[in-house]
């Protein structure tokens, strides 16, 4: 089983860990023994570093059991869509940000954009639009006001290019009512998120493009 260790978002100066530095790791063996480094690495049987045996684990569920839940018998009709100082109290939310990602077979992301590089208008609003990169319109970049973000190529991961998700994920500041947390149900989510839920609609590249550039947006 492996130990994964995410970083989100280090202060600004700061290295990828955040300036905690990387954790030291110990295995503590059945008769109290500990063992570290070298030693560590063979007793749980490793492979070094650059060999092609040394893979990251990611599948949690069989790609079999993955279809059957998303076009078995009684699967609802089109789905899945296809294709969404920090510790003051004076911030609702320490982060969030809008990923799009495989599916529950492979657990891979594709792109992810996070609150501090998506360009907002003058109130605070902003547009993502997702796209395969083929299929990028000309017109979402940050001097037209406008997030991109890729759809990637894989779709699920597991065979269907033209499946796939978009997460949104978010962490708490102090309280915050309208938190994807507070969502008690799939049904009550716009209720829920209130004027925080994205709204969200399907267009052509050319559609989207003729929007032409909004560039109050920065």
């Amino acid at each position: 089983m492996p130990l994964i260790l995410r970083t989100y978002v280090p202060a600004e100066g700061s290295d990828y860990t955040g300036g905690a530095g990387m954790p030291s790791v110990t295995l503590v063996m059945k008769d109290g023994s500990r063992l570290a480094g070298a030693q560590m690495c063979k007793a749980v049987n490793s492979p070094a570093p650059g060999s092609s045996e040394r893979r990251l684990p990611t599948v949690v569920m069989g790609g079999d059991t993955y279809r059957q839940l998303v076009s078995g018998p009684g699967t609802p009709a089109g789905f899945p869509a296809s294709g969404w100082d920090i510790t003051s109290g004076d911030y609702d939310l320490r982060y969030w940000s809008m990923c799009t990602n495989e599916s529950i077979v492979t657990t891979r992301y594709s792109d992810c954009v996070y609150d501090s590089n998506v360009v907002l208008d003058e109130n605070r609003n902003f547009t993502i639009v997702v796209s395969k990169a083929g299929n990028r319109p000309s017109n979402p970049t940050k001097e037209c006001g406008v997030t991109w973000l890729d759809w990637g190529e894989k779709g699920d991961g597991a065979g269907n290019p033209k499946s796939g998700h978009i997460n949104i994920r978010n962490m708490l500041g102090d309280g915050f009512p309208h938190s994807i947390q507070n969502v008690s149900s799939t049904l009550s989510a716009e209720k829920d998120m209130g004027p925080y839920f994205p709204s969200t609609r399907y267009s052509s590249k050319a559609e989207f493009e003729a929007r032409g550039c909004n560039t109050k947006g920065g």
